[in-house]
């Protein structure tokens, strides 16, 4: 992985699947507010600190597009993949 200046440049891949499946597929260029927009805003009242975590929402294909099937079971299986930086795999095991 090499360090980036910008997210943007070129755009950081998102990608999430469910048990295999692909749900989502699409850049950060995509996203409805830009990150350092939300960078912006949250330090205006916050100090933001090395190893905070910034939850952004998400790119195009959220569970409600897929329909009451779309939402998490218990025994699936997500994986949550930003390229080049990697992936998160996680079993669902309880409400």
């Amino acid at each position: 992985m090499c360090i980036r200046d910008s997210p943007y440049n070129p755009p950081l891949r998102l990608q999430t699947r469910v048990n295999g499946k692909e749900r989502q597929n699409n850049t950060l260029e995509h996203m409805i507010i830009q990150i350092p927009r939300i960078i912006e805003y949250l330090s205006n009242g916050t100090t933001l600190k090395p190893g905070d975590v910034i939850a952004t929402g998400t790119v195009a294909g959220v569970a409600h597009s897929w329909g009451p099937e779309g939402f998490l079971q218990i025994g699936d299986v997500l994986e949550c993949e930003i390229q080049p930086i990697g992936t998160l795999k996680h079993k669902v095991i309880g409400e």
